[in-house]
C-alpha cells in the first residue's frame, strides 16, 4: 500500500467529518442552545494523529481540530500560542471558529469593583491579595484570553467566558473584542456561587463594541443597568438569561432598547420565578420562541395570561407539575404555538396519562397546535412506548418527533419553516359511542359459564386513523380474555390487572408486540364501547373483571 495514490482532500475531508459525527456523543445544554460543546480532549489527539497518514490528511484535519477549543486551567496557552506562532501550518490551515475559556480572572478590575462597591480603600484590597485566593494554576488570566484572540480576530464567530471571579473587561481586551469582526455569539458566565460584583460598566463598554452579534447569553448574578447605545446589537436574535432579582432591572432594560429584534429567549431562574415577568413581557410583541423552566409549575401567572402574537415555538426542560392534566394548553401564552419542545424523560407520562384521562374526547388545544418534540437520550426511551405515545398524540392531530440532539439550528428551522396544514381527512371524526347492552350478540358464552361474550361486527371509519382503541366499561371484573383477530395488527394492553389469565390466539395473521399495563381502578360506570377507528372483524370473550381498555395499531 506504499505505492498507493494519496486520496483527493475532498474525500478525506467526508471520511473527517463521517468519523467526528459517530464518534462523539450528543451533548444538549437544556438551558442554552447555542451552547455547544468542544471536541473531547481524547477524540481531539486520535483526530491530530490523522496528519502522520499523509500530507493531504494533515492540512484537513487541521481545520476540524480547531474549530472549535476548549481552554481550561491549567493553562496551556501559552504553548499554544508559541506553536501557532511557530507553525506556518498551523497558523495558515487552522481556522478557529469557536473558543471557550473556563475559570477565567480579570484580577485588576474585579479589585477596583469590590473596593468600590463596599466604599474600601483600593490600598485594602490589592492584587497579591487576590492572587493568593486565585492560585495560578486554577485560573485563567484575561490577559491571556486577549493573547488567543489576536490569533484569530477574523474567523472567530463564537465566544464563551465562563469566570472564576466578577465578570469583568480591561480597556485593551475590549478593543481586541471590537476587532473580532465576525462575531456572532457570545455567551458570558459568572461565577453563581457567593457575592460576584460584575463590573456593568466594562460589561457595557464590551457589547457596545460589538456590532454584529445575533446570540446573547448573559448568566450574571449582580448587574446595574448596562445602558447601552440605542444603535448597539442590531442583529441580535436570541437571548438567553438567568434572572435573579439583582440582575432584572438590567435585563429588562436590555430587551425594552435592544430588544425590538429579539425573536428567540431562554428565560431562567434561579429561585424567585416573578423575575422572569419584566423581561418575558418587554419582547411580547417579537418573541417567536420561548424556553423557560417548566409549565405552568415556574409559569408566572402574569406571563400565562398573555396573548404572544407571534410566538410559534415553547420549550421546557423539566418537569410539568399540574395535577389539572393538559389544561394548561389553554392559557393564552399558548394561543398561537405550533410547536412545543420538551424532555422525554421529564415529560412523557404527564403527556400520556393526560391523554388518556381523556378517554377518547378531543383534547382542547390551540387550532395551531400540531407537533411535539421530544428530547430524549437512548436511554430514555423503549420503542414500544414512544410508539404508543405516538398514536395518542396522532388520534389528536398532533405529529410527535423523538430526537437526540437540540440546538439553536433546530429551533430556528422550527420557526422558519411553516408546518404542513391538516388535511380535512386528517381530522378525527366524532367519536361513536355504543353501549354494549343493546348489542344483539351480547351474550354469555357457554364455554366460559357467566364470563359475558361481546361480538363487534364489521365497522368502517375514515382509513386516515391508524389506531383503533375501544375502552370497556363493565361492573364487572376481569378474570379471562380470550382475542381472535383476523387481520394483522399490533395489541396493547393496557390497564390490566396482572394477575389475570390472557390467551391469545392467531387465525390468519401474526399477532405482535404485546404489553401489560398497570393495574386499572375499579369503576362503576355503564358498559359502553368507543371506536376511533376501522376494524374489520373483532371477537372479544370478556369474563368478569374490572375497567379495562385495549389499543390496536394497524402495522
Amino acid at each position: 500500500m506504499a505505492n498507493s495514490p494519496p486520496l483527493p482532500i475532498e474525500v478525506v475531508e467526508l471520511i473527517l467529518s463521517y468519523y467526528l459525527a459517530n464518534s462523539s456523543q450528543p451533548v444538549i445544554n437544556s438551558r442554552n442552545s447555542v451552547d455547544s460543546p468542544s471536541i473531547e480532549p481524547s477524540l481531539l489527539l486520535e483526530l491530530l494523529n490523522f496528519r502522520f497518514i499523509a500530507r493531504s490528511w494533515s492540512l484537513a484535519v487541521l481545520p476540524h481540530a480547531y474549530q472549535n477549543i476548549r481552554f481550561a486551567p491549567p493553562s496551556i496557552i501559552p504553548s499554544f500560542v508559541d506553536s501557532w506562532k511557530l507553525s506556518a501550518t498551523v497558523s495558515t490551515g487552522a481556522s478557529i471558529r469557536r473558543l471557550a475559556f473556563e475559570k477565567v480572572v480579570s484580577p485588576d478590575l474585579c479589585s477596583s469593583v469590590a473596593c468600590e462597591w463596599f466604599g474600601i480603600s483600593i490600598n485594602q484590597m490589592n492584587r497579591a491579595n487576590f492572587d493568593r485566593a486565585h492560585p495560578r494554576n486554577r485560573r485563567i488570566l484575561i490577559d491571556d484570553v486577549k493573547r488567543v484572540l489576536d490569533l484569530c480576530s477574523l474567523t472567530l464567530t463564537h465566544l464563551k467566558l465562563q469566570f472564576l471571579s466578577a465578570v469583568s473587561f480591561p480597556p485593551k481586551f475590549i478593543s481586541t473584542i471590537a476587532g473580532t469582526v465576525n462575531l456572532q455569539v457570545l455567551i458570558l458566565t459568572g461565577n453563581p456561587y457567593g457575592h460576584q460584583i460584575d463590573h456593568t460598566e466594562s460589561i457595557r463598554d464590551l457589547l457596545n463594541s460589538t456590532s454584529r452579534l445575533s446570540s446573547l447569553s448573559l448568566r450574571v448574578s449582580f448587574l446595574r443597568p448596562l445602558n447601552l447605545d440605542q444603535t448597539s446589537l442590531p442583529h441580535l436574535e436570541h437571548l438567553s438569561v438567568t434572572c435573579n432579582r439583582n440582575n432584572s432591572a438590567a435585563l429588562k432594560q436590555l430587551c425594552e432598547r435592544q430588544g425590538r429584534g429579539i425573536k428567540h429567549l431562554e428565560a431562567f431562574v434561579h429561585a424567585d420565578r416573578d423575575a422572569i415577568i419584566p423581561i418575558v413581557l418587554a419582547l411580547r410583541s417579537s418573541l417567536e420562541s420561548l424556553a423557560i423552566e417548566s409549565i405552568p409549575g415556574h409559569l408566572p401567572f402574569a406571563i400565562r395570561t398573555e396573548n404572544f402574537p407571534k410566538l410559534k415555538v415553547i420549550r421546557t426542560v423539566d418537569t410539568l407539575h399540574t395535577r389539572r392534566g393538559l389544561s394548561w394548553l389553554q392559557f393564552g401564552i399558548c394561543h398561537n404555538m405550533e410547536t412545543f419542545v420538551t424532555s422525554y424523560y421529564h415529560s412523557a407520562d404527564h403527556w400520556r396519562k393526560g391523554l388518556e384521562a381523556l378517554e377518547g374526547r378531543l383534547l382542547n388545544k390551540p387550532a395551531t397546535f400540531k407537533k411535539i418534540v421530544f428530547v430524549k437520550t437512548n436511554s430514555d426511551i423503549v420503542d414500544s412506548e414512544a410508539a404508543s405515545l405516538s398514536d395518542l398524540l396522532k388520534y389528536h392531530g398532533i405529529h410527535c418527533d423523538f430526537t437526540s440532539r437540540w440546538n439553536y439550528a433546530d429551533l430556528t428551522n422550527l420557526t422558519t419553516v411553516p408546518l404542513a396544514q391538516t388535511t380535512a381527512s386528517e381530522v378525527p371524526p366524532p367519536v361513536p359511542e355504543i353501549d354494549c347492552r343493546q348489542l344483539p350478540s351480547l351474550s354469555k358464552h357457554p364455554a366460559f359459564g357467566d364470563r359475558i361474550t361481546l361480538t363487534i361486527a364489521t365497522m368502517r371509519l375514515p382509513p386516515s386513523l391508524p389506531t383503533l382503541h375501544i375502552q370497556f366499561k363493565l361492573p364487572i371484573c376481569l378474570a379471562t380474555v380470550e382475542i381472535s383477530i383476523k387481520f394483522q395488527c399490533t395489541i396493547i394492553f393496557k390497564n390490566i390487572s396482572s394477575s389475570s389469565l390472557f390467551t391469545v390466539r392467531q387465525y390468519r395473521m401474526s399477532v405482535t408486540n404485546l404489553h401489560f399495563g398497570k393495574a386499572f381502578s375499579l369503576c362503576d360506570l355503564i358498559p359502553k364501547v368507543q371506536f376511533f377507528s376501522a376494524l374489520p372483524v373483532l371477537f372479544l370473550a370478556y369474563g368478569l373483571g374490572k375497567s379495562d381498555s385495549l389499543l390496536f395499531q394497524n402495522p
